[in-house]
């Protein structure tokens, strides 16, 4: 009997759950433009409209999961944006819909189960990370660059549904800490504390 150890097969998923976590041909070539708009926000020096990415990024991923439409681009991004939203956006409806993406987003993933057949969870879960991720997952040559043959684990490890529910909790869990009354974002009156906020 041999002793090479074999990786486990992934767990049969619904048609639906199967959909959540597909990335589609559209799905590339949609993101191609928003990876470089997100990377922008992340550093920032936004290009385009910032504001009209994160709704639109929070509104695609809580559609996704109501519709099962494929969410792990918008997710990415949208994890990538959550400190953007914190300190930056003065929009309280915008801020309000990033949690309620990830909210959605945790809470429908938790009910999957490990797909990433023994690859390890990734940690380096940075906001600049994610977008160098969502730009291997748009362009598999980008992928190729980067991490050549280790890219396939890591490939698994990111679209595994657990990993995601525990990514949007890690996010809800930094935007309760820093939106919370007397907490650093208020503390500095930036974003929906600042003189310019829009309540919603």
């Amino acid at each position: 009997m041999s002793d090479t150890p074999t990786t486990p097969a992934a767990p049969v998923l619904s048609e639906a759950d199967a959909r959540l976590l597909e990335i589609t041909e559209e799905d590339r070539e949609e993101y191609k433009d928003e990876v470089r708009w997100i990377d922008g926000i992340v550093c920032d020096y936004p290009h385009g409209e910032p504001y009209v990415t994160v709704d639109y990024l929070g509104s695609s991923v809580s559609a996704g999961v109501g519709n099962s439409e494929p969410i792990i681009l918008p997710l990415l991004g949208l994890a990538a944006v959550v400190y953007w939203a914190c300190w930056r956006c003065d929009d309280r409806e915008i801020v309000d819909g990033t949690r309620r993406g990830l909210v959605a987003a945790e809470a429908r993933l938790r009910t999957m189960p490990c797909h990433c057949g023994g690859a390890e969870h990734p940690t380096d879960t940075d906001a600049e990370d994610l977008t160098i991720i969502m730009g291997c997952l748009v362009d598999p040559q980008e992928a190729e660059d980067y991490y050549a043959e280790e890219w396939e684990p890591r490939r698994r490890g990111w679209t595994c549904p657990q990993h995601l529910a525990g990514l949007a909790a890690s996010r809800l869990a930094d935007m309760d800490e820093m939106l919370a009354e007397g907490g650093p974002v208020a503390q500095a009156r930036m974003g929906i504390y600042a003189e310019t906020a829009v309540k919603g």
